[in-house]
């Protein structure tokens, strides 16, 4: 089961009464709030003789970031921006479910508030319309958001949660973290737990889908393509249900009577699994099976990226696999469905 909602998005929409819908500006003493919420600072990132080293650390107030930017949500202005920095804030605190709730929030106002929103569009200038959304795709300046939602836990150890940052830092052997700790950490970790991880993150990814489509239908060739977060949120997908597969099918589908596989078998030919998921789950533990005995062959990423591949949306499938952008538009054209702008592998 997935993570609670965390928004009440129903009052955090609508139009702020009075004569503008999206309110007023954001005062910059208030931006500026925000963002000394949102810092930290770590003295050990200064030269010891540094004279602007600070003696003690900064750590950023998530809960005051939340607090402030839904307050001006509520009250004085629909803004886009603030909007992002609650995205970010709900998924320091609450990992994907905030993710979700947060990409949510922001395609909930642009579907239903789009002509009354901050910031607003002057002589038609829409690329102000893309700016939160650029910084919470950039992946090397700012908020680095992308590495954020790599380093969101996802698996319980005995002494911390541990991300798929600290999964990737151990495949490619640095880091702190050792083989044999993400392990037991990872055998330690429910299935249930995983299961509830497992459906944040598609729940994210189908925000994110529906975020990438709203954008685009409004700003055509400026809308971002979320090359850098999709990416993010796809790689923890992959790892959680690789995880899953490993620890096998849910205790109700172990317990199930022994008559029900052999009617399955009988309605889809012998030895087929009993849907499309399975499939990918089992091709999935195949490839971490493989990954095992053949560390230095290119066969299970290959699976992997197959069942990547397959559980994507038509459009995102073939911008995906087609590199030809006269053929992707017109395929766009024939078949009706809108592309996201600058999408790549």
């Amino acid at each position: 089961m997935s993570s609670s909602p965390l928004l009440d998005i129903e009052a955090l929409t609508p139009p702020i009464p009075g004569e503008n819908p999206a309110g007023s500006t954001v005062p910059f003493t208030v931006r500026a709030e925000l963002d000394e919420a949102r810092k930290e600072i770590n003295p050990d990132d200064f030269d010891a003789d540094d004279p602007t080293r600070p003696e003690t650390a900064k750590y950023a107030d998530w809960d005051g970031v939340v607090r402030l930017a839904t307050q001006i949500l509520l009250e004085t202005s629909k803004d886009l921006l603030v909007a992002a920095r609650l995205t970010e804030a709900l998924t320091r605190l609450h990992g994907f479910a905030g993710l979700r709730d947060g990409l949510k929030l922001m395609r909930v106002l642009i579907d239903g508030s789009w002509e009354h929103l901050h910031p607003e569009i002057e002589d038609g200038d829409l690329e102000v319309r893309a700016g939160p959304f650029l910084w919470l795709d950039d992946a090397d300046r700012g908020a680095r958001f992308p590495s954020t939602v790599r380093e969101i836990a996802m698996f319980t150890g005995a002494n911390r949660p541990y991300s798929w940052r600290d999964w990737r830092q151990v495949q490619d052997g640095r880091g702190s973290v050792s083989r044999e700790e993400l392990d037991q950490a990872i055998l330690a970790t429910t299935r249930d737990h995983c299961q509830n991880v497992a459906e944040d993150v598609d729940a994210a990814l189908s925000e994110l889908n529906g975020l990438t489509q709203a954008l685009s239908a409004r700003l055509g060739s400026l809308a971002p393509g979320f090359t850098s977060l999709g990416p993010a949120i796809g790689d923890c997908r992959l790892l959680v249900q690789q995880v899953l597969a490993k620890k096998g099918p849910a205790p109700s589908s172990v317990g199930e009577p022994e008559g029900a596989e052999e009617g399955a078998a009988a309605g889809g030919g012998p030895g087929r699994s009993g849907s499309r998921e399975d499939i990918y789950r089992q091709l999935l533990t195949a490839a971490e099976a493989l990954q095992e005995m053949e560390p230095h062959s290119p066969v299970p990423y290959l699976i992997m990226k197959a069942v990547e591949l397959g559980r994507l949306p038509f459009p995102q499938l073939m911008q995906r696999l087609i590199r030809e952008e006269n053929v992707l538009t017109e395929m766009s054209r024939e078949l009706g469905f809108v592309m996201q702008s600058g999408a790549e592998e």
